[in-house]
Order: structure tokens, then sequence, then C-alpha cells
């Protein structure tokens, strides 16, 4: 019997590695060079697996997740196809599975987050009629993607949020999702530098229509500079919050190595929202850390302080130039780039205006998606009604980590750090369309699927 299992692991494995092969040579036949990602992502996936016994925990599932959400680039089919991101087959493979064969506890303060998540899905589908009945908007495949695409957000919080995290669990998925944030600042700054021929290898699979602005600014693993500033804002949050919990000095001074790392991958990508988020999101976790650890007020002064000297001693090493876009902070509204977005903004509010209680639907086929403000979007497409329920997205998940920040554990932390998180979401939303942006959002209904199973509070190791 043990031969026959072994014959038959043999044969797996062999056949496993003729379809890797296959692929290999696939992607050079085709010069698609996604299918490299794909093999990569497949072999490490093939090799967990093996090393698991093939045997899937959720925390293995959630890591992963993270991993192709952070690493792999977005995958662009033809011209008449919306591009979809690799973890998109996961979320509408293996959720669809899980949210009928996952057993579930009655779970209140999820489920309410999930009302608003089902509102808001009604009201864009009622909104699409609206704009196409009313309004005489045009309709197109594209608008129903909009509406699809959405919905994974809910289903994933929804399916995470049921999991069951330990403690432990949970420490170790923030050192790896901090190791994550480090892997992708480090992948941009070499493009950027242009270490060891990164940006030939790595730019095109990333961002290939901005090439040209690998060596101006830092993109990391994002197609958009300004996107991956909020996001790498993020990582410096996460990793700053992380230091303050943690006690071992060693670990204490290597977590504060990588959020230097993270800061100036901020200021590289020079976008200066990302900047601004990133300091009003420091403020936020140094008052949530003082308010829930009763720290005294010089204390809370003094660790700011600290921040703004660091933020000080790596301005110096930035060149002119950054500094001078930086600049353009203190008198934004002479700003062209600026002045382009109040543009946008005028535009759109004024469709608004025409229709302010339902908007005009997602619109795809009859106006731009890009209007540099999720708000403003959400109000053009869905009305004053989808704005209001689309906030619920953001204030109930804050409300209910704000319930659970008092304690010394690991789960106060990081309902601490999902907080001031979610500070950076709500700013870097007004000049920006973060909850548009795929990899972002997506990356972002997991962190929230996270908090739910978090304060869960079942299991404990």
């Amino acid at each position: 019997m043990q031969l026959n299992a072994s014959h038959k692991d043999n044969k797996r494995h062999l056949i496993f590695s003729a379809l890797m092969s296959a692929v290999f040579v696939l992607s050079f036949v085709l010069e698609l060079k996604i299918l490299l990602v794909l093999l990569f992502v497949l072999g490490t996936g093939f090799l967990a697996l093996a090393y698991q016994d093939f045997e899937i925990r959720p925390i293995q599932l959630i890591v992963a997740l993270f991993f192709i959400t952070v690493f792999a680039p977005l995958i662009e089919i033809s011209d008449s196809i919306p591009a979809i991101r690799p973890e998109q087959f996961l979320f509408f493979s293996v959720f669809p599975i899980l949210l009928i064969l996952q057993k579930r506890d009655p779970y209140p303060q999820l489920n309410l987050f999930i009302k608003f998540f089902i509102g808001f899905q009604l009201l864009q589908i009622f909104s699409l009629f609206y704009g196409k009945v009313v309004m005489g908007s045009s309709v197109g495949f594209k608008d129903l993607v909009e509406i699809f695409r959405v919905l994974e957000y809910g289903l994933v919080a929804f399916i995470i949020g049921h999991f069951t995290i330990t403690k432990n669990e949970l420490r170790s998925l923030l050192f790896l999702m901090i190791l994550f944030f480090a892997g992708s600042a480090i992948i941009g700054l070499f493009q950027y530098y242009g270490i060891l021929g990164l940006d030939r290898i790595t730019a095109p699979l990333y961002f290939e229509g901005r090439l040209h602005d690998v060596h101006e600014r830092v993109m990391g693993t994002f197609v958009n500079p300004n996107t991956y500033g909020t996001f790498a804002s993020l990582g410096a949050i996460i990793t700053l919050g992380t230091l303050f919990y943690e006690k071992s000095k060693s670990i204490k001074i290597l977590l504060f190595l990588v959020s230097l790392i993270l800061i100036w991958t901020v200021a590289l990508t020079q976008s200066r929202t990302a900047f601004v988020v990133f300091l009003v999101a420091v403020l936020s976790l140094i008052l949530i850390y003082g308010y829930s650890m009763q720290l005294r007020w010089y204390t809370i002064v003094a660790i700011f302080g600290g921040v703004i000297v660091i933020l000080g001693g790596l301005g110096f090493l930035l060149s002119d130039q950054i500094i001078s876009r930086f600049e353009t902070l203190l008198n934004f509204m002479e700003d062209l780039s600026w002045q382009m977005r109040l543009f946008a903004w005028y535009i759109n509010l004024h469709l608004f205006i025409e229709s302010p209680l339902f908007g005009w639907g997602p619109g795809f086929h009859q106006f731009s998606p890009t209007v540099d403000s999720d708000y403003i979007l959400i109000l053009r497409r869905y009305g004053l009604v989808g704005f209001f329920v689309y906030l619920g997205f953001y204030f109930i998940p804050l409300k209910h980590a704000f319930n659970y920040i008092k304690g010394t554990d690991i789960r106060a932390h990081f309902n601490r750090i999902f907080i001031a998180c979610t500070i950076v979401f709500l700013i870097g939303n007004i000049p920006n369309s973060l909850f548009h942006e795929m990899q972002f959002i997506g990356f972002w209904a997991i962190f929230l699927g996270v908090l739910y199973a978090v304060n869960k509070k079942k299991g404990d190791s």
C-alpha cells in the first residue's frame, strides 16, 4: 500500500512538473510575461500546500491572499474585456464555495456591516436603471462588471470575518504583512534606482503604460504612484503600531528600520496626498495609543515630536526636485495638477446636482471614471442615498474597532492599528478613488475581514 501511495505521489509530482515546464516554455513562445508570474504563484502555492500535507488553514488562506494582492500584477486579456486582478480568481472561485460550506455562528456586528453592503449593492442596481430610464444614461457591459466587482469585497469580508484567528496567528499575520509591505517597497526602490536591472524586469509587469515614470516616482507593485504612496503609508502605520506593541528590543529596532524604508518610499512616490495622510494617521495612531493606554500628554507630544524629527532628517536626504513638489502643499491652489483636479470635481459635482438622490449609475460608457475623489465619484454615480450608505463601509467597522481598543493584548493593538489605517482610507479618498482601485480595495477587504475575525475572541493559544 505504501508503495502504491508513493507511486501516486511521484506521478502527481511529474504531472505538476510537466505543467510548470509547459507554462515556462509558453511564456517565451507567446511572449506573455504574465505566465512567468503564474508559474511563480502556482509553484510557490504547490510547495506550500505540499509542506502542509495539502491541508489549508484559514490563516494560510489569508496570508496567501495578502501576498497575491500585494505582489501579483494586473492582468489585461484584451481591450474589450476589463482588466482583472489575480486574487479575484480566488475571490470568485473559493469564496462562493466557502459561503455555502462554512459553519457560521451568529455575529451581529459583522451582519450589520453586510446589511449596509447589500443595501449599497441594491442601490447600485437601482441607480443603474434610474440613470438609464430617467436620466437617459448609456449602460453597457462595464457597468454590470462594476456592480459585480464590488460584490467580491463584501463576500471576502464576510467569509474571513467568520474565521477564527488566535493571538499567535494574529501576531504572525502582522509580521508577514509588514514583510510584504517591505518587499513591495524594496521592489519599488530597486526599480527607482535601477538596481540589479529590476526596473527592466518588473516595471513592465506592474505599470507597462507608465514606464517613463519608473525613475521619476516610486510605484512599487502598483499602477499609480499616488495610490502606492497611500498603500505604503498603510504599511508604515502598521509597522509603527506593531513597534509600539513589541517588547523585544531587537524586534523594535528591526521594525524601526522597516518603517524608515516605508516612509522613504512614501516620500519617493512624491504623492502629496500620501504624505499628508501619513502625518495625520501617525498623529491619530499616537493619540489612540495615548487614550487607550492612558499615557501622559507630554509622552504623546514627545513621541510625535520624535516622528517629526525623523521625518525632518529624511527630508534633508531628498532631492531639491522632490522637496519643491512637496512645497506646493503650501500654495496648492496655484498648482496645475490641483487646478485640473478642481476642474474634474466641478464637472462631476454639476452632474451630481442634476441627479442628487440616486445619481447616474456607474456610467462607464458616458462619463469618465477618473474623478480624483472617491466621494464625488460616489455622489455622481449613486447620489446622496448611495453616498450615506457607502460611508457605512468605513464608520461601522471604525465604531466596531473602537469598542475593543482597551487592553494590552494583541487584539486591542490590532484594533488601534485598524482605526489609524481607516483614517488613511478616509483622507486618501478625498483626492483619490481608493475604493475603486482594485488592488487597494482588495487588500482592504481582507484587512477588514481580519478585523471582525479578531474581535470574535474565539480560540486562544
